[in-house]
Parts: C-alpha cells; structure tokens; sequence
C-alpha cells in the first residue's frame, strides 16, 4: 500500500493500515498505534467507540500526574487517539 495516514480502528486488528488521505513518517505511525493501544489497555479493552471524553481526559491527565511526561507527549498521545 501506499505510504499515508494511519487508519486506527478497534483494539488493535486495524492498527497500522494505511489510506493516504495523509503524510506521516514511519516513526509517526508507530508511536500513534503505540498510544492506541495504551490507551485501549487504560481503559480495560473496551471498544476506543464505548469510552467517553472522560476517559481520555483521564488518560491524558494520568500521562502527566503519574508517568511524568511532557505536554508535547500529551499532545502527542492525543493526536493518537483522533485516529481512533
């Protein structure tokens, strides 16, 4: 397939197909199914369609207080979870 935007859908089976409606480095997309997948663990396998706005606010909020990371992680991780 061609070289484009990662299409994330489910729990991890659609993780890494690509459609090219996007440019994203290889790296880009790695990190972005990394982040989905965390989040999908975070919030006990459920479907990314079942969870809310308050679990990623939580997730988001969880990164920072507990995993100490910056706000271009969070910023990073959040622009993951679009593709969901």
């Amino acid at each position: 397939m061609a070289r484009g935007c990662l299409v994330v859908r489910g729990c991890g089976r659609g993780c890494g197909r690509r459609c090219g409606c996007a440019i994203y480095s290889r790296r880009t997309e790695e990190a972005y199914v990394g982040w989905a997948r965390r989040f999908v663990r975070f919030c006990e396998m459920r479907h990314p369609l079942e969870v809310g706005e308050r679990d990623v606010e939580r997730f988001l909020t969880g990164l920072a207080v507990d995993g100490g990371v910056s706000a271009s992680t969070q910023t990073q991780a959040l622009s993951a979870l679009v593709f969901l």
